[in-house]
């Protein structure tokens, strides 16, 4: 009975371990979204996220092109869980707005 009691605390030490490390990884998710939205004359901006899980694999971003423009990306990585939000964070973090050669933002592509 000792061992069974010993293998239930140590499972429910581990279910904590991995539910704050879930936690903290909610709140860096969280962090790399978009904390204020820029405006643009004549149009409202919201946003709301709320994943299935702690983290998932949707991520947003909106930027300012220019005066007139914005641009709005919106990536959904296939699946859930901690594994579909590293995707979305390394897709985001590689997205690039603007051609460095030229400083003028990428034309939306068409396929």
């Amino acid at each position: 009975m000792q061992k069974l009691e010993e293998a239930c605390h140590l499972l429910c030490a581990q279910a904590n371990v991995i539910h704050e490390d879930l936690h903290r990884a909610e709140l860096i998710q969280r962090a790399l979204l978009p904390q204020t939205l820029p405006g643009l004359k004549g149009f409202s901006i919201n946003s709301i996220y709320r994943p299935c899980e702690n983290v998932g694999g949707d991520t947003y971003d909106v930027t300012r092109v220019n005066d007139d423009h914005l641009a709005l990306c919106i990536a959904d990585a296939a699946g859930h869980g901690v594994s579909a939000a590293m995707l979305a964070v390394l897709f985001k973090n590689r997205l690039r707005w603007l051609d460095d050669t030229t400083g003028q933002p990428f034309e939306p592509a068409m396929s």
